[in-house]
């Protein structure tokens, strides 16, 4: 092989992880700054600048949604549960999850969690918004 088809392979090569690294992901990749995370993304976000927070737009969209109904499955499903017990059975299930440490804490945690979470992707939203709005 000559010494300019190795050079043009190399170069072809080159371009071709260049463009491979900087595509913008297909999830969402912001850190809890609302800013690129990751080297692959940081990268992205400063080529492709518009359609880069346009994906990560409709990522934070989607992941909202899915927060959001699944945290509205949670609370019906905990009255349905709180309506089918009736107060004795209640008070009862309190009184051991007491003992235990139960339940309710790990419920409480992970509600918790969601709200964080659905509260970090709104702030996402809305900064994903003012930077493009610029």
């Amino acid at each position: 092989m000559s010494s300019m088809v190795k050079r043009t392979v190399g170069v072809l090569v080159a371009a071709a992880a260049a463009y491979w690294v900087t595509l913008p992901p297909e999830r969402l990749v912001l850190g809890q700054d609302c800013r690129p995370a990751e080297m692959q993304a940081q990268l992205s976000a400063f080529v492709y600048r518009k359609s880069f927070w346009a994906d990560q737009q409709t990522a934070i969209d989607q992941a909202l949604r899915a927060q959001v109904a699944l945290r509205a499955e949670n609370e019906r499903q905990r009255i349905r549960s709180a309506g089918e017990r009736s107060d004795i059975e209640q008070k009862m299930t309190r009184l051991s999850d007491r003992e235990e440490g139960g339940d309710e804490q790990a419920a409480m945690l992970a509600q918790r969690e969601q709200i964080a979470r659905i509260a970090w992707l709104t702030r996402c939203r809305q900064v994903i918004g003012q930077t493009s709005g610029r």
